[in-house]
Protein backbone atom coordinates (compact mmCIF):
# COMPACT_ATOMS: atom_id res chain seq x y z
CA UNK A 1 0.00 0.00 0.00
CA UNK A 2 1.61 3.65 -0.86
CA UNK A 3 1.55 5.73 1.58
CA UNK A 4 -0.91 8.49 -0.88
CA UNK A 5 -3.72 5.83 -1.25
CA UNK A 6 -3.86 5.22 2.41
CA UNK A 7 -7.22 6.59 3.28
CA UNK A 8 -8.60 7.48 6.61
CA UNK A 9 -12.17 6.48 6.12
CA UNK A 10 -10.77 3.11 5.18
CA UNK A 11 -10.05 2.68 8.69
CA UNK A 12 -11.82 1.49 12.30
CA UNK A 13 -8.93 2.25 14.33
CA UNK A 14 -6.95 5.16 14.89
CA UNK A 15 -3.59 3.18 15.66
CA UNK A 16 -4.12 1.35 12.31
CA UNK A 17 -4.21 4.24 10.26
CA UNK A 18 -1.41 5.92 11.97
CA UNK A 19 0.68 3.03 11.87
CA UNK A 20 0.05 2.77 8.00
CA UNK A 21 1.10 6.21 7.69
CA UNK A 22 4.46 5.82 9.49
CA UNK A 23 5.17 2.33 7.95
CA UNK A 24 4.45 3.19 4.44
CA UNK A 25 6.40 6.61 4.15
CA UNK A 26 9.85 6.39 3.08
CA UNK A 27 12.73 4.84 5.02
CA UNK A 28 9.85 3.16 6.62
CA UNK A 29 8.97 6.67 8.90
CA UNK A 30 12.51 6.60 10.71
CA UNK A 31 11.89 9.89 12.91
CA UNK A 32 8.36 10.26 12.45
CA UNK A 33 7.16 9.04 15.98
CA UNK A 34 10.11 11.11 17.81
CA UNK A 35 8.35 13.86 16.17
CA UNK A 36 4.91 12.94 16.94
CA UNK A 37 6.30 12.46 20.21
CA UNK A 38 7.54 15.99 20.36
CA UNK A 39 4.58 17.53 19.30
CA UNK A 40 2.05 15.90 21.62
CA UNK A 41 4.91 16.91 24.35
CA UNK A 42 5.08 12.86 25.33
CA UNK A 43 8.31 10.82 25.48
CA UNK A 44 8.74 8.33 22.75
CA UNK A 45 8.10 5.60 25.52
CA UNK A 46 4.32 6.37 25.92
CA UNK A 47 4.43 6.87 21.92
CA UNK A 48 5.43 3.99 21.69
CA UNK A 49 3.21 2.08 24.32
CA UNK A 50 0.38 3.99 22.55
CA UNK A 51 0.58 2.70 18.90
CA UNK A 52 2.56 -0.46 19.97
CA UNK A 53 0.80 -1.74 22.78
CA UNK A 54 -2.25 -0.92 24.72
CA UNK A 55 -2.49 2.58 26.00
CA UNK A 56 -4.30 5.10 24.21
CA UNK A 57 -4.66 9.07 23.23
CA UNK A 58 -6.68 11.07 24.88
CA UNK A 59 -8.95 13.92 22.90
CA UNK A 60 -6.38 16.53 23.59
CA UNK A 61 -3.36 14.76 22.47
CA UNK A 62 -5.77 13.36 19.48
CA UNK A 63 -6.77 16.62 18.56
CA UNK A 64 -2.70 17.56 18.06
CA UNK A 65 -1.95 14.93 15.75
CA UNK A 66 -4.98 15.00 13.85
CA UNK A 67 -3.45 18.77 13.27
CA UNK A 68 0.29 17.12 13.29
CA UNK A 69 -1.11 15.44 9.84
CA UNK A 70 -2.96 17.85 8.93
CA UNK A 71 -6.20 16.56 8.64
CA UNK A 72 -8.93 18.68 7.16
CA UNK A 73 -12.32 18.98 9.40
CA UNK A 74 -14.09 16.15 8.20
CA UNK A 75 -10.90 13.96 8.48
CA UNK A 76 -10.38 15.50 12.06
CA UNK A 77 -13.30 14.69 13.65
CA UNK A 78 -13.33 11.09 11.88
CA UNK A 79 -9.91 10.83 13.44
CA UNK A 80 -11.37 11.59 17.29
CA UNK A 81 -14.29 9.27 16.84
CA UNK A 82 -11.99 6.69 16.04
CA UNK A 83 -10.27 7.43 19.86
CA UNK A 84 -13.38 7.95 21.05
CA UNK A 85 -14.61 4.54 20.14
CA UNK A 86 -11.30 2.91 21.09
CA UNK A 87 -11.71 4.56 24.55
CA UNK A 88 -15.84 3.60 24.83
CA UNK A 89 -16.54 0.95 27.44
CA UNK A 90 -20.24 0.01 26.85
CA UNK A 91 -21.11 -1.29 23.69
CA UNK A 92 -24.08 1.06 22.97
CA UNK A 93 -21.76 3.92 23.14
CA UNK A 94 -19.69 2.05 20.75
CA UNK A 95 -22.42 1.41 18.22
CA UNK A 96 -23.35 4.98 19.13
CA UNK A 97 -19.96 6.23 17.48
CA UNK A 98 -19.81 3.45 14.78
CA UNK A 99 -23.22 4.99 13.60
CA UNK A 100 -21.71 8.67 13.59
CA UNK A 101 -18.40 7.46 11.48
CA UNK A 102 -20.16 5.86 9.04
CA UNK A 103 -22.15 8.82 8.40
CA UNK A 104 -18.41 10.68 8.35
CA UNK A 105 -17.17 8.40 5.84
CA UNK A 106 -19.94 9.02 3.12
CA UNK A 107 -18.95 12.46 3.23
CA UNK A 108 -15.29 11.66 3.34
CA UNK A 109 -15.78 9.33 -0.12
CA UNK A 110 -17.67 12.71 -1.85
CA UNK A 111 -14.89 14.95 -1.21
CA UNK A 112 -12.04 13.20 -1.28
CA UNK A 113 -10.51 14.86 -4.34
CA UNK A 114 -11.29 18.51 -3.61
CA UNK A 115 -8.58 20.64 -2.67
CA UNK A 116 -7.61 20.68 1.23
CA UNK A 117 -8.58 23.63 2.88
CA UNK A 118 -5.01 24.00 4.80
CA UNK A 119 -2.29 25.52 2.28
CA UNK A 120 0.39 23.76 3.85
CA UNK A 121 1.56 20.14 3.45
CA UNK A 122 1.78 17.49 6.76
CA UNK A 123 5.28 16.13 7.72
CA UNK A 124 4.01 12.55 6.45
CA UNK A 125 3.28 14.49 3.27
CA UNK A 126 6.43 16.47 3.07
CA UNK A 127 8.41 13.08 3.83
CA UNK A 128 7.16 11.77 0.58
CA UNK A 129 7.06 14.98 -1.76
CA UNK A 130 10.91 15.83 -0.46
CA UNK A 131 11.97 11.88 -1.18
CA UNK A 132 12.44 12.47 -4.82
CA UNK A 133 12.49 15.25 -7.47
CA UNK A 134 9.92 13.21 -9.25
CA UNK A 135 7.33 14.97 -7.39
CA UNK A 136 8.03 18.62 -7.57
CA UNK A 137 9.05 18.02 -11.38
CA UNK A 138 5.61 16.35 -11.91
CA UNK A 139 3.83 19.22 -10.26
CA UNK A 140 5.83 22.02 -11.79
CA UNK A 141 4.94 20.26 -15.09
CA UNK A 142 1.11 20.19 -15.01
CA UNK A 143 1.37 24.60 -15.48
CA UNK A 144 2.52 24.03 -18.97
CA UNK A 145 0.05 24.56 -20.84
CA UNK A 146 -0.14 21.11 -23.74
CA UNK A 147 2.14 18.84 -21.58
CA UNK A 148 -0.26 18.61 -18.52
CA UNK A 149 -1.01 15.20 -18.98
CA UNK A 150 0.19 12.16 -18.37
CA UNK A 151 1.85 11.17 -21.61
CA UNK A 152 3.58 14.04 -22.12
CA UNK A 153 4.80 14.36 -18.63
CA UNK A 154 6.57 11.34 -18.57
CA UNK A 155 8.03 11.80 -22.17
CA UNK A 156 9.48 15.34 -21.17
CA UNK A 157 10.89 13.98 -17.28
CA UNK A 158 11.99 10.18 -18.92
CA UNK A 159 9.74 8.88 -16.25
CA UNK A 160 7.44 5.85 -17.08
CA UNK A 161 4.29 6.56 -17.38
CA UNK A 162 2.69 4.34 -14.33
CA UNK A 163 5.40 6.34 -12.35
CA UNK A 164 3.78 9.61 -13.76
CA UNK A 165 0.57 8.41 -12.94
CA UNK A 166 1.21 7.31 -9.24
CA UNK A 167 2.93 11.07 -8.63
CA UNK A 168 -0.47 12.40 -9.26
CA UNK A 169 -2.49 10.17 -7.68
CA UNK A 170 -0.21 11.71 -4.50
CA UNK A 171 0.04 15.49 -5.59
CA UNK A 172 -4.12 15.21 -6.11
CA UNK A 173 -4.66 13.83 -2.77
CA UNK A 174 -2.51 16.50 -1.03
CA UNK A 175 -4.01 19.10 -2.98
CA UNK A 176 -0.22 19.93 -5.07
CA UNK A 177 -2.74 19.75 -8.51
CA UNK A 178 -5.76 19.09 -9.68
CA UNK A 179 -7.44 17.36 -12.15
CA UNK A 180 -9.62 19.27 -14.77
CA UNK A 181 -11.34 18.19 -18.12
CA UNK A 182 -8.51 20.12 -20.06
CA UNK A 183 -6.18 17.93 -17.94
CA UNK A 184 -3.93 18.60 -14.73
CA UNK A 185 -2.89 21.77 -13.37
CA UNK A 186 -1.45 22.73 -10.48
CA UNK A 187 -3.46 23.32 -6.90
CA UNK A 188 -3.14 25.92 -4.53
CA UNK A 189 -1.30 24.73 -1.30
CA UNK A 190 2.43 25.55 -0.94
CA UNK A 191 5.23 23.74 -0.76
CA UNK A 192 7.69 26.08 1.05
CA UNK A 193 10.51 25.10 3.29
CA UNK A 194 12.07 27.00 6.30
CA UNK A 195 15.36 26.95 6.73
CA UNK A 196 15.41 24.91 9.67
CA UNK A 197 12.83 21.88 8.08
CA UNK A 198 14.11 18.49 8.31
CA UNK A 199 13.31 18.35 4.72
CA UNK A 200 15.13 21.18 3.47
CA UNK A 201 18.46 18.72 2.99
CA UNK A 202 16.73 16.09 0.40
CA UNK A 203 15.45 19.42 -1.48
CA UNK A 204 18.51 20.52 -1.93
CA UNK A 205 19.86 16.98 -2.63
CA UNK A 206 17.46 15.34 -5.45
CA UNK A 207 17.70 18.65 -7.51
CA UNK A 208 21.91 19.19 -7.70
CA UNK A 209 22.08 14.92 -8.17
CA UNK A 210 19.69 15.71 -11.20
CA UNK A 211 21.72 18.90 -12.27
CA UNK A 212 24.22 16.40 -12.60
CA UNK A 213 22.13 14.00 -14.94
CA UNK A 214 22.47 16.70 -17.46
CA UNK A 215 25.90 17.94 -17.57
CA UNK A 216 26.44 15.76 -20.81
CA UNK A 217 23.88 17.94 -22.66
CA UNK A 218 23.73 21.53 -21.76
CA UNK A 219 22.42 23.95 -24.26
CA UNK A 220 23.11 27.57 -25.10
CA UNK A 221 20.57 28.67 -22.41
CA UNK A 222 21.91 26.61 -19.26
CA UNK A 223 24.63 27.03 -17.04
CA UNK A 224 26.98 24.95 -15.19
CA UNK A 225 30.01 26.66 -12.82
CA UNK A 226 32.25 25.24 -9.84
CA UNK A 227 34.94 27.43 -8.66
CA UNK A 228 36.91 26.25 -5.78
CA UNK A 229 38.67 29.09 -4.83
CA UNK A 230 40.44 30.83 -1.59
CA UNK A 231 38.88 33.60 -0.63
CA UNK A 232 39.42 36.54 2.38
CA UNK A 233 35.99 36.29 4.80
CA UNK A 234 34.91 39.90 3.36
CA UNK A 235 35.22 39.06 -0.37
CA UNK A 236 33.42 35.67 0.39
CA UNK A 237 30.61 37.76 2.38
CA UNK A 238 30.68 40.67 -0.65
CA UNK A 239 29.62 37.53 -2.76
CA UNK A 240 26.82 36.31 -0.59
CA UNK A 241 25.35 39.14 -0.95
CA UNK A 242 25.52 39.48 -4.77
CA UNK A 243 24.34 36.33 -4.58
CA UNK A 244 21.19 37.14 -3.26
CA UNK A 245 20.65 40.40 -5.10
CA UNK A 246 20.56 38.02 -8.33
CA UNK A 247 18.21 35.89 -6.80
CA UNK A 248 15.69 38.81 -5.89
CA UNK A 249 16.19 40.04 -9.40
CA UNK A 250 15.12 37.16 -10.72
CA UNK A 251 12.28 36.11 -8.59
CA UNK A 252 9.60 38.38 -10.30
CA UNK A 253 10.95 37.58 -13.73
CA UNK A 254 9.62 33.67 -12.61
CA UNK A 255 6.79 34.60 -11.02
CA UNK A 256 5.79 36.70 -14.19
CA UNK A 257 6.48 34.57 -16.55
CA UNK A 258 4.48 32.25 -18.77
CA UNK A 259 4.90 28.55 -18.36
CA UNK A 260 6.98 27.13 -21.20
CA UNK A 261 9.72 25.12 -19.72
CA UNK A 262 10.51 23.07 -17.11
CA UNK A 263 14.15 24.49 -15.14
CA UNK A 264 15.85 24.38 -12.23
CA UNK A 265 18.73 27.17 -10.88
CA UNK A 266 21.05 25.58 -8.37
CA UNK A 267 23.38 27.83 -6.21
CA UNK A 268 26.25 26.97 -3.59
CA UNK A 269 28.52 28.90 -1.70
CA UNK A 270 29.94 27.79 1.04
CA UNK A 271 32.78 27.41 2.87
CA UNK A 272 34.95 23.87 3.59
CA UNK A 273 36.92 24.49 6.49
CA UNK A 274 34.72 26.13 8.91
Amino acid sequence: MNLHKIKIYQYNSYKDFINSLIENSPNKGRGLYRKIATHLNISSVTVSQIFKGSRELNLEQGYLLAEFCNLNELQQKYFLLMIQKEKASHYKLKNYLDKEMNLLKKELVEIKNKVPKNKTLSEIQKSIFYSHWKYSGVRLMTDIEGKNNINEIAKELKLSPKIVKSVLEFLIDAGLVLETTNGFKMGERVTHLPSDSMWLRSHHRNWRTKALDGLENLDENEVSYTGPMVVSEKILSQIKEKLIDVIEEITPLIKDSKSEKLACLNIDLFKLNK
